[in-house]
Order: structure tokens, then C-alpha cells, then sequence
């Protein structure tokens, strides 16, 4: 998984670290309902559209719905 047959231990922590930010990435894009890391505007726009609906059907508390919009923001990038 390295790149390599004998890595420096420093190219071992180092895979390691993006192998960690990877999964963190995955379980946050988890929370949101998406499963995959490949984002499509069209979903995103589900995504956002089924958010709108639960606050305003009061399912949401503002501070969680602010949360999540800044994240589905974020993950377009």
C-alpha cells in the first residue's frame, strides 16, 4: 500500500495519516447520506433540498442545519 518493497518509517506514518484522514472523510461524508466520496451537483442539491425540509418542518434544530449546509459546502470543493 505504500509504494514501495522497504519504506522509511517516516513514508510509513506519513500513509498512515492520509490513510486516517481518508476514513475520517468517509465517515463524515457517512453523516451526511452520502457513501461515496464522489460528489454530483445532483445529489447535492437532494442533499440540501431534503435539509431545507426537515427545518422547516422543525425536524432540525438551526445549529445542526447551519452544520450540515457548511458541510455539504465544504465537500464540493
Amino acid at each position: 500500500m505504500v509504494g514501495q518493497n522497504h519504506p522509511t518509517i517516516w513514508k510509513l506514518i506519513t500513509k498512515i495519516r492520509y490513510e486516517i484522514a481518508a476514513d475520517l472523510a468517509k465517515f463524515a461524508l457517512n453523516e451526511l447520506g452520502e457513501q461515496s466520496i464522489k460528489i454530483k451537483k445532483n445529489k447535492m442539491e437532494i442533499r440540501l433540498n431534503a435539509l431545507c425540509t426537515r427545518f422547516a418542518e422543525n425536524k432540525i434544530e438551526l445549529k445542526d442545519f447551519l452544520k450540515a449546509i457548511a458541510q455539504n459546502i465544504k465537500l464540493q470543493r
